[in-house]
């Protein structure tokens, strides 16, 4: 399975991981004529659902589904330009620092997500112990979120025992309505990962109990599309200084992990948004013009990456049929973008001040469904994410936190 080819993908011997990504590389390209003729059959039903609802295309039509209504393509369109003026260089930089960490002469697509050369950290246990961990983080943070958490815990609504057969790389988390609780499910596999998608999604269950117990309206317990994210990327950094208890000595390895993982998701993200408006506008879907897209927006967005290693799977599209979000989220992954830069002003007031921070943070959970993204914004007093200001202000920050001379 892929979860258990993925911890070799990521092992610090480049020889083991070079094994395993080739593999993984290879597989995808052998499957890759069947996962784009799903992906044509995607695009095309998708925008006969967008015409049948009056919309003139899809991206029209999503960003209403999104709840997109003061904001829309061309903003999310300016958001990804100034990424790439202003985030794209700092990520090169800091790849330029990872060759020479990784003590290699070229920093290639075999190396990426390897930010030390023993590997990166991973967590002292197995999903027991995280569960475990991670109560005596909530613990220590905050009483509401224990009591959430353990209750969650002792009921069973917590799955992230490791199998086989779960998804990898992603976590979930719903509602179970009769008992008004939230249901966290994951897959740890062994990899500083499974930390990041336990609070992410507990970030989540905080938001949906919080607008539970505010509102008795069960379409108010969900946020709009693009607020959702943020509860819980703001969590994943909120859980910085209870690093110890997962990773030991390793824990300031794991923060800078995970501030790397931040400017590397905005950039990705950007990327698979602008291969999207691609995707939606072309007329009709070609498969190899949608992979020679796909690889030329890669090379934009990860000028330092040196991708010849893998260019002959990519040439037959395999690393465009990796992409799930292109499949199963369509013109959701922008979000992630937005959140993230939101995640950053929540942690910057709770490093001034933790305990407005957090009311902050639980002001937003609480708000559920009942405002748009804009009133939302306003009424926790964050600025729009989308503007030039707000990316060099996460430019900044990750500059600094990285030691990253801007």
């Amino acid at each position: 399975s892929f979860g258990r080819l993925s911890e070799y993908m990521y092992s610090g011997d480049r020889d083991i991981r070079k094994a395993a990504r080739e593999a993984w590389r290879k597989a995808c390209a052998g499957s890759s004529d069947y996962f784009l003729q799903v992906l044509g059959e995607l695009v095309d039903v998708r925008g006969q659902i967008a015409r049948a609802n009056g919309y003139a295309d899809y991206l029209e039509y999503a960003d209403t589904e999104k709840g997109r209504y003061s904001y829309g393509e061309k903003e999310l369109a300016r958001m990804c330009h100034f990424v790439r003026e202003e985030l794209v260089p700092l990520k090169k930089r800091l790849y330029e620092r990872l060759r020479e960490r990784l003590g290699v002469d070229v920093y290639t697509a075999d190396d990426t997500g390897i930010y030390f050369e023993a590997g990166n950290p991973a967590p002292l246990g197995d999903a027991g112990f995280l569960l475990s961990q991670a109560g005596t983080m909530y613990g220590q943070m905050d009483a509401d979120f224990s009591a959430l958490y353990e209750s969650m815990k002792d009921r069973g609504y917590i799955d992230c025992e490791k199998s086989d057969n779960k998804i990898t790389g992603m976590g979930f988390c719903t509602e179970i309505y009769k008992e008004k609780l939230p249901f966290i499910f994951g897959n740890c596999t062994g990899c500083h990962s499974d930390v990041n998608i336990l609070v992410h999604e507990f970030g989540h269950a905080i938001q949906m109990k919080e607008s539970m117990n505010r509102f008795s309206v069960p379409e108010y317990w969900e946020m709009p599309n693009d607020l959702s994210e943020i509860p819980s990327k703001a969590m994943e950094q909120l859980s910085y200084e209870y690093a110890p208890l997962f990773f030991g000595e390793r824990a300031p390895q794991y923060v800078e992990t995970h501030l790397i993982t931040i400017l590397e998701e905005i950039c990705s993200f950007c990327m698979t948004h602008e291969f999207e408006t691609f995707l939606y506008t072309a007329d009709g879907f070609h498969s190899q013009a949608a992979i020679d897209e796909y690889n030329r927006l890669i090379e934009i967005y990860d000028p330092e990456v040196d991708y010849s290693v893998g260019k002959t799977y990519m040439d037959m599209g395999s690393s465009l049929v990796q992409n799930k979000g292109i499949y199963m989220f369509p013109r959701y992954l922008i979000s992630y973008v937005l959140s993230d830069i939101s995640a950053v002003s929540i942690r910057l007031i709770c490093e001034a001040d933790r305990e407005r921070g957090l009311a902050v943070y639980k002001k937003l959970c609480a708000l559920g469904g009942s405002m748009n993204y804009d009133d939302a914004m306003k009424a926790i007093g964050l600025s729009c994410p989308y503007t030039e200001e707000a990316i060099l202000h996460v430019r900044d920050y990750l500059a600094g936190k990285l030691g990253l001379a801007v």
